[in-house]
């Protein structure tokens, strides 16, 4: 079952994501975040669902030569809003990145 996340919630996914493994440097197992977010979300996401979503983070950042230090591995099944969510909490940050976003709306694109 396909899951509908709003703005907001990918939002929340991106900002906890990047203070993590881009601010903090923290490189500890992804499954704190995924708990910690199911509390912040308040169980309205499945666990399985949130791990997911960390994974399309680290796919879009490893497209933007970002480098963290996470060790999930990358899944390239993210929303234009994921992209667009993750766009806003760097820039938020300050934190500069490098990205073709013609290649990956093609890449988008491609998928539907």
């Amino acid at each position: 079952m396909k899951i509908e996340w709003s703005f907001n919630e990918d939002f929340i996914c991106c900002e906890e994501y990047v203070k993590k493994y881009l601010i903090n440097k923290d490189y500890d197992d992804s499954s704190i975040l995924v708990y910690n977010l199911n509390l912040k979300l308040k169980n309205k996401i499945e666990p399985v669902s949130i791990s997911k979503k960390l994974k399309n983070i680290k796919h879009i950042l490893i497209q933007m030569r970002i480098v963290d230090q996470s060790n999930i591995k990358p899944l390239n099944h993210f929303s234009k809003q994921n992209l667009d969510a993750l766009c806003k909490v760097l820039k938020k940050y300050n934190i500069p990145f490098d990205i073709d976003l013609e290649k990956l709306i093609l890449l988008l694109e491609s998928r539907q």
